[in-house]
């Protein structure tokens, strides 16, 4: 028999001690730190020694998962899972699931200790699954909080200078199909400065409290997870400048004086499109607010979950008020998260979203396209 690393696998150093953790499904582990050259020793398929030449450390390595035996059913499902999730950073494959069972069968807490007798330390920040459902159920329940309880929904700066938005309610008359085509439309933008009746109306109806009249988009656990931060410098009527919308009052506070579409370029790792546009949103995630809601580590799904929803609501919202959308994931974390005064980790950025005015032949490519992949038919002679 021999014996493989597990490859989907993080480890890592918590107050000096080696914690390994195999996924999906797995629970964090402390180790000896010999383990941590035994588990580089089996980077392949390798013969293990004699049962009395072993400490005990491989006995617990394979008990945990984290040595696999060649030829078993855990170790081809480990392969597949390396294989797919090979080409992305070593992360990626990690957060899908690091949370993957519900609480009908075991409830997962992340500041639960965990204790494994004799050989495992206890750690305040060690995922524990609880497969007594009752018990778990009603810890789940005493740890969330109840009405009026969690952090506030919305992050107030009261002394903050701030712009009243008009109130005009959005016209958004224009026919679906239309929306969707324009919202889909790409090409250059015009350099013509957005009104502040259409940037309010845009904000208020993609951004607007939950289950408040008028504002379609949800947010799980009614919890406001996500900020939306503007960075502002082709608006009619706001300063350049970065602010932070705030949903309660319908205004802009100031965040920072001064911005260019040069720096909106650099900020969205060069895209050009990013200078073109009159006004960037970054919706950023706030982790306190989503964790009061959801305990399990999921909520950074419902986060991720919430962005797309918003962004796509942005998109068609955006070409309604014939405004060009656009919205990217490719932009610098460290960068945007300091020029917004955002910790980067509790506060995070997720996307960035953008708006202006679309050139003529940016709003009206595609008129008489077919679907993707189709050719255009080519219009008669003399026409």
């Amino acid at each position: 028999m021999r014996l493989r690393r597990r490859r989907c696998l993080v480890c890592y150093w918590h107050d000096g001690t080696f914690v390994a953790r195999p996924y999906p499904g797995g629970e964090a582990v402390t180790l000896p730190a010999t383990a941590a050259a035994l588990l580089a020793a089996y980077e392949d398929w390798t013969a293990p020694p004699q049962e009395d030449a072993d400490d005990g450390t491989i006995t617990l390595l394979r008990e945990h998962g984290i040595l696999l035996a060649e030829g078993g059913e855990e170790a081809e499902r480990d392969a597949r899972a390396a294989e797919e999730w090979g080409s992305w950073e070593a992360e990626d494959p990690f957060f899908p699931r690091t949370a993957t069972a519900f609480p009908e069968t075991a409830a997962v807490f992340p500041d639960t200790v965990t204790a494994f007798p004799d050989t495992v330390t206890a750690f305040p920040d060690t995922v524990t699954a609880f497969p007594d459902t009752a018990t778990a159920q009603t810890q789940r329940r005493a740890r969330s909080p109840g009405a009026g309880e969690g952090p506030a929904p919305f992050a107030g700066r009261p002394h903050a200078a701030r712009i009243l938005l008009p109130r005009r309610p959005a016209e958004l008359a224009t026919p679906f199909g239309e929306v969707l085509r324009l919202g889909a439309a790409r090409g250059d933008l015009a350099s013509g400065p957005v009104a502040l009746t259409t940037l309010a109306a845009l904000l208020a109806t993609c951004f607007g409290p939950a289950g408040h009249p008028g504002a379609p988009s949800c947010h799980a656990g009614a919890r406001q997870e996500l900020d939306p931060y503007l960075a502002v410098w082709n608006v009619s009527g706001v300063p350049a400048g970065v602010y932070r919308y705030d949903a309660r009052d319908h205004s802009l506070a100031l965040l920072g004086e001064g911005f260019t579409g040069a720096e909106a370029v650099h900020l969205c790792a060069g895209q050009e499109w990013a200078g073109q546009a009159a006004f960037l949103v970054v919706l950023a995630a706030v982790v306190e607010r989503a964790r009061a809601r959801h305990r399990l580590a999921r909520a950074h799904r419902v986060c991720l979950l919430d962005a797309g929803h918003l962004g796509q609501l942005f998109a068609l919202t955006a070409a309604a008020l014939g405004l060009g959308p656009r919205q990217t994931g490719a932009f610098h974390d460290g960068a945007v998260a300091g020029r917004l005064g955002l910790d980067g980790s509790g506060h995070t950025p997720l996307s960035v979203l953008g708006a202006g005015h679309p050139r003529t032949a940016a709003a009206t490519a595609g008129r008489a396209a077919g679907p993707p992949g189709t050719r255009a038919a080519a219009a008669p002679e003399g026409s």
